[in-house]
């Protein structure tokens, strides 16, 4: 489906359209109430005016000038895709406040909390689709791409924890579901799905592909199975950690370790190894090695997003040591993907490593190298992930890499000399 044939599909624009209306009523209603309240009747003079811009840029997203872009001039051209990102950046960052706002006004009335809860995070994993299409979708350029990719990620993924600050009473479980990130997760899923389809993309396949190999493909369950296993029960003491002599414990087996786990095994996989990997594959599909450097920058991508883990506390020595660690087992991820072709393989792997180590550890951040000998194993398995990932990479498995992705992989002079 294809970016022009979702634009007119009419219910999505009626969607879209609905949810302009009930933003500005939502927030208009929310924002008049606290400012009349207070007094302030020209800030709610002014706050009304400004909402109604926005009513009225949302409503450009519809003009079917949108579909006669490259007529325009380029002043106009300029307007409008200015438009597609302050209207992306806008909805990602207060549709879950707007919704977070619904939620009070429903405690109003003193309402039982866990269904409007439930609705309310269901209405979450799709609420972000209508700008998806007329509005993320709409952007063109690289680099803006990835920019709102991981705005989008840090935004919608982690912003369902003020749902529960809605003023209602919810179950301790519930909670506990909505501030693991998971059902942001799937909501950043179904949005970037659906930008990446309006930008020429086809979702990820799950199975595996005809052209890998058995042993080749045993060889990789081997490596996922250990370094999951390593990772979570490994004391770090010596040598023989690496391969035996693991400490099986589990300090923390609850739902929130577990659910944390799973969170970025879905959407830093979805983010990275889908989004991030498919758009410098096609960037750098004229390049001599293509794969090569889409892999390359996409792990150094996937090492510096974790860098914001310092922001929640986690000290700089283990922040430093996961970044170069996230950028190593980026590159094996990303081998693993484009050679199996599953997504499913590197989101299970990415998961049990997260999931494993957060249960046994009882903590989802990392503690700091105690010493050099720390560092060395670090150094060790990060070896171990890049020299798997040029393996997986090179010789025949680069020619089953190649037979997976040829869309993004063969330049368009060569396919117009192929057919």
């Amino acid at each position: 489906m294809d970016e022009q044939r979702l634009r007119e599909r009419p219910w999505l624009r009626r969607w879209f359209l609905i949810q302009l209306v009930l933003e500005i009523a939502i927030m208009g209603t929310w924002t008049g109430i606290q400012d009349l309240q207070g007094g302030q009747h020209l800030v709610a003079l002014v706050q009304a005016g400004g909402l109604l811009i926005l009513f009225l840029l949302g409503l450009w997203l519809l003009s079917r000038r949108e579909q006669r872009l490259p007529e325009l001039g380029r002043f106009k051209r300029w307007l409008y895709r200015t438009n597609h990102y302050l209207q992306a950046i806008i909805l990602i960052a207060f549709l879950p406040t707007i919704l977070q706002q619904a939620l009070r006004l429903l405690a109003k009335v003193n309402v039982q909390g866990d269904a409007f809860l439930i609705g309310a995070l269901v209405i979450y994993m799709v609420m972000f689709i209508p700008m998806a299409v007329f509005a993320l979708g709409q952007i063109q350029s690289l680099l803006g791409r990835l920019l709102m990719l991981f705005f989008g990620f840090f935004d919608i993924v982690f912003s369902t924890n003020v749902l529960t600050g809605g003023g209602l009473t919810y179950s301790h479980w519930l909670v506990t579901v909505a501030e693991s990130g998971v059902v942001g997760a799937l909501a950043f899923v179904v949005t970037i799905g659906i930008a990446m389809q309006c930008w020429g993309f086809s979702w990820p396949s799950i199975r595996l592909s005809k052209s890998a190999r058995w042993w080749v493909l045993i060889l990789i369950a081997l490596i996922s199975v250990w370094f999951v296993i390593f990772n979570a029960f490994s004391t770090g003491d010596s040598w023989k950690n690496i391969w035996y002599a693991y400490a099986f414990h589990v300090k923390a087996p609850t739902l929130e370790m577990i659910l944390g786990g799973i969170e970025p095994g879905i959407a830093e996989e979805w983010l990275m190894r889908f989004a991030v990997l498919g758009l410098l594959l096609q960037a750098c599909r004229r390049f001599r090695h293509p794969v090569a450097w889409a892999v390359i920058i996409s792990s150094l991508l996937f090492g510096l997003v974790h860098v914001t883990n310092i922001l929640g506390g986690q000290p700089a020595l283990a922040t430093l040591d996961q970044v170069l660690s996230a950028a190593a087992i980026g590159s094996l991820l990303a081998a693993i993907y484009l050679y199996t072709k599953s997504f499913l393989w590197p989101v299970l792997f990415h998961a049990g490593v997260d999931s494993l180590e957060f249960v046994s550890s009882g903590s989802q951040s990392m503690t700091s190298p105690s010493g050099a000998f720390d560092w060395q194993i670090t150094l060790a398995i990060n070896l171990v992930f890049i020299v798997a990932a040029i393996f997986l990479l090179t010789g025949k498995r680069g020619v089953t890499v190649r037979e997976n992705f040829p869309d993004l992989t063969i330049s368009t002079a060569k396919k117009r000399l192929k057919h």
